[in-house]
């Protein structure tokens, strides 16, 4: 939707199936951590608001994470990159 492409410095791609929202910015989320950094909740926000002015038109909604393929410090909780996305992957899906 235009109205979200002015909230994302990443990329879009539409199909009649899927939209995929990819943030280029790689200080979205605190390093090693699925923590938001501060300030980019407005993002998530404005994101969430053209789901929910569009739900008669969206199905099912699919939030993938990602990190880079730096090992995370075994004292992190989390364990692992794989684990890590999957936390990021979930924030985002709570505040949706």
């Amino acid at each position: 939707p235009d109205d979200l492409k002015g909230a994302l410095s990443g990329t879009e791609s539409v199909s009649l199936a899927k939209l995929i929202i990819q943030s280029s910015n790689p200080e979205l989320f605190q390093s090693s951590r699925p923590t938001l950094t501060e300030g980019y909740e407005p993002l998530i926000a404005s994101i969430a608001k053209v789901i929910l002015d569009n739900k008669e038109l969206i199905g099912k909604i699919t939030v993938v994470g990602h990190t880079d393929n730096v090992r995370l410090q075994k004292s992190n909780p989390l364990a692992s990159n794989q684990r890590l996305s999957e936390a990021r992957a979930e924030t985002i899906a709570k505040l949706l």
